[in-house]
Formats: C-alpha cells, structure tokens, sequence
C-alpha cells in the first residue's frame, strides 16, 4: 500500500503569504487615513470656533 502524503506547496504558501501581506499593507494605509481626517477635522473646527485669537 502507498502512503499518500498531502501538504502545501511552496506555491500556495507562497500565495497566502502575499495575501496576507496585501491585506496588512491595506489595514496599515485605512489606519494613516482615518488619523489623517481626524486631524482635518479638527483643524476645521478649531478654525470655525467663535472664539477670537489675540
């Protein structure tokens, strides 16, 4: 009897690998936006607050 041994090849773990790396890279740029508006935002109302800077 033939054993049949079933793994991953280098291939798949190759393409795992890319698109684990694919969604982190995506994760990590959404992150640098969302503080990116954050601070527009506040910006915008610092500027549109009815207090007078002497």
């Amino acid at each position: 009897m033939k054993n049949k041994i079933s793994a991953f090849t280098l291939i798949e773990l190759s393409a795992v690998i890319v698109i684990i790396g694919i969604l982190i890279a995506g994760v990590m740029g959404a992150t640098g936006l969302v503080k990116k508006s954050k601070i527009a935002a506040a910006q915008s109302l610092t500027k549109a607050s009815p207090i007078v800077q002497v």
